[in-house]
């Protein structure tokens, strides 16, 4: 499965605060399979409560699959889904914090607004993730980006 954005930008937050937020692993899975794999994984760790499970998915203008997705964090202590506020990561990456201005700086994006950046990394969506964890991880000039509340939130629940 090829790598998705949001596990590219998880994995470089990871890396750069490695200290505190070593135990937590990304893995990628198709939506056709988001419901059996977290069932599987419920039937081997439901009563365990030193395991946990944080799933992030976009919105895409889906309310039922939401619904349906966000069940499994309500009937769950061990298990977090967070979904977009906007339609991708994309998105909801522009309108977190100062995002805005830094994102522009990464792709050299003359007056750059929430939507120019989302739409231009949409456009280009592994290029453009790819030069943004560079530039998180860049040790000489290392970029602070603000994580979009939804991943925030689940990083706070697995630590």
């Amino acid at each position: 499965m090829p790598l998705q954005t949001e596990e590219m930008l998880i994995n470089s937050f990871l890396l750069k605060n490695d200290d505190s937020l070593n135990s937590i692993e990304v893995i990628s899975i198709g939506q056709k399979g988001f419901k059996t794999f977290l069932d599987v994984w419920l039937k081997v760790n439901k009563d365990n409560p030193r395991k946990k499970i944080g799933v992030v998915r976009d919105y895409d203008d889906a309310d039922k699959p939401k619904i349906e997705h966000n069940q499994y964090d309500i009937d769950n202590d061990n298990v977090i889904v967070r979904t977009t506020n906007g339609y991708t990561l994309e998105n909801d990456l522009a309108a977190a914090g100062d995002n805005c201005k830094l994102l522009g700086e990464v792709f050299s994006i003359t007056s750059p607004t929430e939507n120019s950046i989302a739409e231009h990394m949409i456009k280009n969506k592994a290029k453009t993730m790819l030069e943004l964890c560079d530039a998180l991880l860049d040790t000489e000039d290392p970029r602070a980006l603000e994580l979009p509340s939804h991943i925030q939130e689940i990083v706070d629940f697995m630590q």
